[in-house]
């Protein structure tokens, strides 16, 4: 749809659930009056010594509640938000947390009020380039924890574990559809855009998405962040942990080209990625979902994740719960949707409070 859309910044943060109302404090302070929170978890590392003196050391995964928080701005304004919460939050040291823009096409929304001009703060890191955001939609049960077990061995950042709802790929499988979970884990993986479709590939094999019914993941630009790299915390036998010294490294470099994993073309894999496809995510009303999915899959969307989430006013009115969805479709497909969407909206008496897409050059799925 070439029409009727407001290009903005979509910021996401990734933070210590204890830092919730500091978080709404920043926001309000920055002239953001609507934000949406999402409850979540990372998974680190745990490393503790052998008991009774003996020689080595035992690692275990551990995880920490925290909010994802995501926020809508005018692309003038995203930079100086960015270096205000990362300012606040100390967010370019390893272990502090993530935060990430991307560009997205809001349709229904609004456009943002132009946050408060803020200078970054002197000493701030310059964001990284280069990145993408990897989101695995997992079936099986704690299939996110285990996949999140094979990232951290991979050394990229650390892994952010949601829960969703599946809807309309399991219903068309049959009999098979009683060995799938409506009930979903999304794993979101913060990673350089050079290792983006290698990283795919190792985690369909490890995931064994190359199965019927076990998930699908996608791949999105994101412009610059920084993502978190501590990925064990517990005893530290050096005055720097690894997560410091790759921090130290990618400020000096001006990146993370330099720690690509797969050098050269990627190896083709036993699977089939699919390209050029967008994401269009809705967000509306608690339980106001159904009609707009049902609507979306008559244009040939083949399901939808779902997700309950909680609207922030930092203005002082009234927020409350709300659901987000998530359909992945062929680019040339998108229009289509997008007005199926549009006009249901206008049959409706609660709106979509948001309604936009972003690109996903890579997706894959089962296919038979």
């Amino acid at each position: 749809m070439d029409e009727g859309f407001t290009k903005l910044h979509r910021v996401t943060c990734i933070l210590h659930e204890h830092l919730h109302s500091r978080m709404a404090d920043l926001l309000a302070e920055a002239g953001v009056r609507q934000a949406y929170m999402e409850p979540g978890r990372t998974v680190r590392q745990f490393r503790t010594n052998r008991k009774f003196g003996l020689p080595g050391s035992i690692v275990r995964p551990a995880g920490a509640a925290v909010g994802v928080y995501r926020l809508h701005v005018p692309p003038s304004s995203s930079e100086a938000l960015v270096g205000k919460i990362t300012d606040e939050f100390e967010l370019n040291h390893p272990g502090r947390g993530t935060i990430f823009v991307q560009e997205i096409k809001e349709y229904t929304a609004t456009p943002p009020e132009r946050t408060h001009p803020q200078e970054n703060a002197a000493g701030i890191a310059v964001p990284l380039r280069n990145l993408a955001l990897l989101t695995f939609i997992l079936s099986m049960k704690d299939a996110g924890d285990a996949l999140a077990r094979v990232a951290l061995s991979l050394g990229t950042g650390v892994p952010t574990i949601t829960l969703g709802m599946g809807t309309g790929i399991r219903d068309r499988l049959g009999l098979l559809r009683i060995t799938v979970s409506p009930e979903k884990q999304l794993l979101h993986l913060l990673v350089s855009s050079l290792d983006a479709e290698g990283i795919i590939g190792l985690l369909v094999n490890e995931g064994r998405l190359d199965r019927p019914g076990r998930g699908f993941v996608f791949c999105s630009p994101v412009l610059y962040g920084h993502l978190d790299t501590r990925l064990r915390i517990g005893h530290q036998e050096y005055s720097a942990s690894m997560g410091q010294i790759i921090t130290a490294i990618d400020e000096l470099k001006a990146g993370t080209a330099w720690r690509r994993r797969f050098p050269g073309p990627p190896a083709k894999p036993s699977f089939t990625l699919q390209r050029n496809y967008v994401l269009i995510c809705l967000t509306v009303m608690e339980e106001n979902t159904p009609a707009y999915v049902e609507a979306a899959m008559d244009k040939g969307v083949l399901g939808a994740t779902n997700a309950r989430i909680r609207r922030l006013e930092t203005d002082g009115s009234p927020g409350g719960a709300r659901e987000t969805c998530i359909m992945a479709v062929p680019k040339g497909a998108a229009n289509g949707v997008i007005t199926t969407i549009l006009q249901v909206s206008e049959q409706r008496s609660e709106k979509p409070e948001s309604l936009f897409c972003i690109p996903a050059p890579l997706i894959y799925s089962y296919r038979r």
